[in-house]
């Protein structure tokens, strides 16, 4: 009874990993380091029966996403959904995620109202805060006009919006309240999450969204393809 004891503490307590080989001629004991976690992605275990890094499947989440974006859900719910996997569909360069946030400056706004931002994130690298705006997967993003392709209105009126949150959020006054609420940035990046595939080739989607440079344009195709490119390079690592 006390050797079971023992050894049941002793695994408890472990905290990298123990191999065991048996031959003939002897039994060997070695430690090893399990490595670290990757957050969204793995997960450490205690079990003695299972590795010490078990893969969590993300493919179902990629099947819940998918499954968000063909029933057209709401905005609230596609980010109450990326707020729970942010690093797993925006990477893993991003270590801090900020939602609901409130500029209420309305003397320096355009239409003097309150402004709610849907997502900030902390980019590790850079160090700087960087904002995502979602509209509905449903939206249309482009009409051909005598051959030429661009935005529709309901694009235009989410590109003025995002453009107005950077111009707030370039005030000084502006800045000193969030750096009171711990987001301390110079000049975000802003990102527009809207539509999907764009009804038109590649290069004239590249063509046009390269005439905003003040933002980037993403679609919900574009993060779903990235997290299962981050599921592939994983799977491939092990």
């Amino acid at each position: 009874g006390n050797i079971t004891g023992i050894v049941s503490n002793f695994f408890k307590e472990l905290n990298d990993g123990l191999s065991i080989s048996i031959s003939e001629d002897r039994i060997s004991a070695n430690y090893f380091v399990g490595g670290n976690e990757f957050p969204g992605i793995t997960a450490h275990t205690r079990s003695i029966t299972q590795p010490v890094i078990k893969l969590i499947s993300m493919s179902n989440v990629l099947d819940e996403f998918n499954a968000l974006l063909n029933s057209d859900a709401s905005e609230q719910s596609l980010e109450e959904f990326l707020t729970e996997h942010y690093r797993f569909f925006f990477g893993e360069d991003y270590d801090c995620i900020m939602t609901q946030l409130w500029i209420k400056f309305p003397e320096l706004d355009i239409g003097h109202s309150d402004r709610r931002l849907d997502i900030f994130m902390r980019n590790s690298v850079t160090s700087e805060w960087e904002l995502f705006e979602l509209k509905r997967p449903s939206v249309k993003l482009t009409k051909t006009i005598r051959d030429v392709p661009m935005f529709t209105s309901e694009v235009h009126n989410a590109i003025s919006q995002v453009k107005n949150y950077k111009k707030l959020l370039s005030q000084d006054s502006v800045r000193r309240q969030f750096e009171k609420e711990g987001i301390d940035y110079f000049q975000p990046e802003i990102h527009l999450v809207i539509g999907r595939r764009p009804e038109i080739s590649n290069r004239q989607w590249r063509r046009i969204i390269a005439d905003e440079p003040m933002l980037k344009i993403l679609t919900y195709d574009n993060l779903y393809k990235a997290a299962e490119n981050r599921l592939k390079s994983f799977a491939n690592i092990l």
